[in-house]
């Protein structure tokens, strides 16, 4: 149990340094990287596929996390110091922060789209500004150093992470020997 709980902290120490690193980064490439020339359609249609996307990543999310479950449920060494415990708590820390980053900007989605500018009215001599680079807008109005882009390459990451892992972890399944207890399949053919 005692190494579980290592493996745990050390797993969150990385996705903290992994979000630190990706927030550092983003904020220093912030000129470098900015769309010059997005405008109102395109920056709604970039915030529908990216929701389309983020649904797409939790639904895979989902899919190991039950994968996972099944797992522990077949394997009798489950909660003893061993290689699969620790890659099955290193699977679920990453893929679980890797769903809140998800559900984040999921819900964020939502605040982004009701503030990017609309077109012009020349007729009235309203002036909006015309920063379309979505990426680059706070998630929520309230949370004014949490970009977008942060949220969803952290979010990337954790994904990819936690699918390595889940592999890892597969592997580590499929060399288990089959249980004394479980008898083989059989299926009865009738004419």
């Amino acid at each position: 149990m005692r190494t579980e709980f290592v493996t745990a902290i050390a797993t969150i120490a990385v996705i903290v340094a992994l979000a630190i690193i990706i927030y550092v980064f983003s904020r220093s490439k912030r000129e470098e990287t900015k769309v010059r020339y997005a405008d109102y359609d395109g920056a709604n249609k970039a915030l529908e596929r990216l929701g389309d996307w983020a649904k797409w990543m939790s639904g895979i999310q989902t899919a190991v996390l039950g994968a996972v479950g099944f797992i522990i449920d077949k394997v009798p060494v489950a909660g003893k110091d061993n290689l699969m415990s620790l890659t099955t708590t290193v699977v679920i820390l990453l893929i679980g922060a890797g769903l809140f980053c998800s559900a984040w900007v999921l819900s964020a989605l939502p605040s982004i789209t009701i503030r990017v500018p609309q077109k012009l009215n020349v007729k009235q001599g309203i002036k909006v500004p015309t920063h379309y680079d979505v990426y680059e807008y706070s998630l929520y109005g309230i949370f004014k150093g949490i970009r977008l882009v942060f949220m969803v390459t952290l979010q990337h990451w954790l994904w990819a992470l936690g699918l390595l892992a889940f592999g890892f972890l597969l592997l580590q399944f499929s060399q288990l020997p089959p249980s004394p207890s479980s008898s083989p399949c059989t299926i009865q053919i009738q004419d």
